[in-house]
């Protein structure tokens, strides 16, 4: 149930990030606050079809996810046998919109991009690095350096600033950790 309601409100914030991306609103002067997620991914493409010729993919497998979802939550409808379809189906659309839309692979995307600060940023750009050279220990450490460095910036740089990144700190700290544990237990080993 937990994964469909996922999948549907992933798909509906991209969609909303589309929205504001290309200006929508204030293009066509329609408000699409509160659309249902059909509704909305239609007027989206369509929008995308006329102006800049593109269409946003799997279109129709979205309008059943959220049928779907709708079910899972109103009706107690087990999703079981649908799931790993609408993984597939989601990691799709994200891997298109993200390269026709955004230029870029939805691969690519890290928390540790959002880091303003150039070195807290270096610190989990390391951890990341270790983690895919399986160097668990040294690239737990350089989550721990960054945190570290992330409590102590409090006085160096704006309010907002220093929270925004302590908390991306924090939180890819976390996924990182996370990461590791799921990698050891898999592989028995925290060499």
């Amino acid at each position: 149930m937990i994964a469909i309601h996922n999948l549907d409100n992933s798909i509906e914030y991209i969609l909303r990030i589309i929205i504001r991306h290309v200006d929508f609103e204030d293009i066509t002067g329609k408000n699409l606050e509160t659309c249902e997620l059909g509704q909305l991914a239609g007027e989206i493409n369509k929008f995308l079809k006329e102006k800049y010729s593109i269409e946003l993919p799997y279109l129709s497998e979205i309008k059943l996810l959220r049928q779907l979802r709708n079910l899972v939550q109103h009706a107690m409808v087990d999703p079981a046998t649908d799931i790993s379809r609408f993984i597939n189906i989601s990691q799709r659309f994200f891997n298109k919109v993200m390269s026709s839309k955004f230029d870029t692979r939805y691969s690519e995307i890290k928390l540790s991009n959002l880091i303003t600060n150039s070195h807290l940023k270096q610190f989990l750009l390391t951890a990341e690095e270790l983690i895919e050279q399986k160097k668990y220990i040294e690239a737990i450490v350089a989550c721990r350096d960054a945190f570290e460095n992330a409590m102590s910036l409090k006085d160096l740089e704006s309010t907002q600033d220093y929270l925004i990144n302590l908390m991306i700190t924090c939180h890819t700290f976390l996924l990182n950790i996370k990461q590791i544990i799921r990698k050891c237990i898999n592989a028995k080993t925290l060499d």
